[in-house]
C-alpha cells in the first residue's frame, strides 16, 4: 500500500515528465512552423533572405524601364554588377502588376508619378556599403537602364521575423479552440466581376507568373491615434486570414530613408497565394468588410509578382 510519503514523488515524476512531453511538443511545432513558413517564403515567394542575419540595410528600390519587354534583361544585368561588387544581396525581386497606391510623398519628391514596373529588395552590410554600391561603375551602367528610379530603407529585425510566424501559430489554435468559423471559402460580395483588382494581375497568370503568389509591397506612414485604432483592427482581423491559410508578412521593418527625407513608420512585403486568391479575397464580403477600417497618413501600396527566379 503506497504511503503519502511514497505518493508525492510519483507525483512529481509524474508532472515532470508531462511537463517535458508539453515542451517537446511546442518547440517540435516551433519547429514545423518555421520550416513551413521558410519553405513557402522559398518556393512560391522566391525569397532569398537568410533566417538570421546581423545588423544591416535592407533598400527597396523602385525601378521603370521605357520598354517592360526589357525589364528581365535589365534587372539580370543589374544583379550581375551586384554580385561582381560583391554587395547588395538579392533577396526579392518583383514585376510590378499593378501600383496601387501612390504615395504624395514620393510624387511630391519625384515631381511627378511614376509608373514602377519592379521592384528589388536588396541586402547590405551598412549604408556605406550602399554607397560604394552605387559608386561601382558596373552598377552604375546596369542602373542606367532605368530612367525612373526610387530607393528607401529598411531596418529589418530578424528576431521580429522569426516570431511573425509564431504569432501566426498562436492565433490558429486561438481559433481552433475556441471554433472559430473559416474565413475561406470565400463569399463574393455582390457584383463581384465588377471589381477586378486590376487586369493586369490576371494576364500574367497564364505565363505563370503569379499563378502561385503575390507580393504586395508597402511603404507607410501612421496616422493619429484614430487612425492608427482603426488600421490595428483592420490588421487584427488579417492576421485571422494568415493565421487559417498560412501566408502574410514575409519583411517587416522600420522605415531609413535613403534618396529622399520622406516620413514612412514602417515597411511591409505580405504574400499572398496567387492571382486568383488574391482576387477571390479582395472581392469578398470578408476583405470588404474589415478594410474600411484601414486608414493611413499617407501609403505607397505596389502589387507584385516575383521574378527573383528569372534573375
Amino acid at each position: 500500500m503506497f504511503t503519502t510519503d511514497k505518493l508525492r514523488p510519483m507525483k512529481l515524476k509524474f508532472l515532470l515528465l508531462t511537463l517535458i512531453i508539453l515542451l517537446a511538443a511546442v518547440l517540435t511545432a516551433m519547429v514545423w512552423q518555421h520550416s513551413r513558413y521558410s519553405d513557402i517564403r522559398r518556393e512560391y515567394a522566391q525569397d532569398r533572405q537568410s533566417a538570421f542575419h546581423g545588423e544591416s540595410l535592407h533598400v527597396l528600390t523602385y525601378l521603370a524601364v521605357p520598354d517592360s519587354r526589357e525589364l528581365i534583361a535589365s534587372l539580370r544585368r543589374l544583379r550581375s554588377a551586384a554580385a561582381n561588387e560583391g554587395a547588395g544581396r538579392l533577396i526579392y525581386a518583383g514585376k510590378v502588376v499593378r501600383n496601387h497606391r501612390e504615395s504624395t510623398q514620393v510624387r511630391e519628391a519625384l515631381g511627378r508619378t511614376v509608373e514602377w514596373d519592379a521592384v528589388v529588395l536588396q541586402q547590405f552590410e551598412s549604408r556605406e556599403a550602399y554607397s560604394r554600391y552605387l559608386q561601382n561603375d558596373e552598377v552604375r551602367t546596369a542602373l542606367s537602364a532605368f530612367p525612373d528610379q526610387f530607393a528607401h530603407g529598411m531596418h529589418r529585425s530578424a528576431a521580429q521575423s522569426l516570431l511573425v510566424p509564431q504569432l501566426l501559430l498562436v492565433r490558429k489554435l486561438q481559433r481552433l479552440v475556441t471554433f472559430a468559423p473559416s474565413i475561406v471559402p470565400f463569399e463574393a460580395v455582390a457584383g463581384a466581376d465588377a471589381m477586378e483588382p486590376s487586369e493586369a494581375v490576371t494576364i500574367f497568370a497564364p505565363d505563370g507568373l503569379g499563378e502561385k503568389a503575390i507580393v504586395v509591397v508597402n511603404l507607410m506612414l501612421e496616422g493619429d491615434d484614430a487612425q492608427s485604432a482603426a488600421n490595428a483592427a483592420y490588421g487584427d482581423q488579417m492576421l485571422s486570414l494568415f493565421a487559417e491559410q498560412a501566408h502574410g508578412p514575409i519583411h517587416m521593418g522600420t522605415s531609413a530613408p535613403i534618396d529622399f527625407p520622406l516620413e514612412y513608420t514602417s515597411i511591409a512585403l505580405v504574400y499572398y497565394p496567387g492571382t486568383d486568391y488574391f482576387h477571390d479575397l479582395v472581392t469578398s464580403t470578408f476583405f470588404q468588410g474589415v478594410i474600411g477600417d484601414k486608414q493611413l497618413a499617407d501609403t505607397m501600396i505596389s502589387i507584385t509578382v516575383p521574378i527573383t527566379n528569372q534573375l
